[in-house]
């Protein structure tokens, strides 16, 4: 409920046209390299194997909870999302790199809607 709350939140973030942006869609990479070699190394007729794997993608889970790297999920990129880091904020948009800057020079802002603590996804606006 709380997560539903958040996504109706409109909101402008305000951005130096000055500051870099950062690509971060290639740390879904990491992300998903990090489960791959446990799926693969797992032996579905041991159930020791499996009862261990399944405590291991726990601990991986908490861990990418625990340091706010919610943002880092593959089914983002399925989804044409681009993954940006401007200012301390994490911006997650189907925009290109060239079409972000070229907003931010533009009008100073975005329209995005918070879903974490500075972490934002682009709401899209009707021209």
């Amino acid at each position: 409920m709380i997560f539903i709350s958040l996504l109706k939140s409109n909101e402008s973030l305000y951005l130096n046209k000055n500051e870099s942006i950062k690509n971060g869609s290639n740390d879904i990479l990491n992300y998903f390299i990090t489960y791959l070699i446990p799926i693969l190394s797992m032996d579905i007729q041991d159930n020791i194997s499996l009862i261990i794997n399944f405590l291991i993608f726990i601990i991986i889970g908490l861990l990418y909870i625990k340091s706010d790297n919610l943002h880092l999920n593959p089914l983002l990129i399925l989804i044409n999302y681009e993954i940006f880091s401007i200012q301390d904020n994490i911006i997650l948009t189907k925009m290109s790199k060239n079409e972000l800057k070229k907003r931010i020079a533009e009008f100073g802002f975005i329209k995005v809607r918070k879903i974490a603590d500075n972490i934002y996804i682009e709401r899209k606006v009707i021209n």
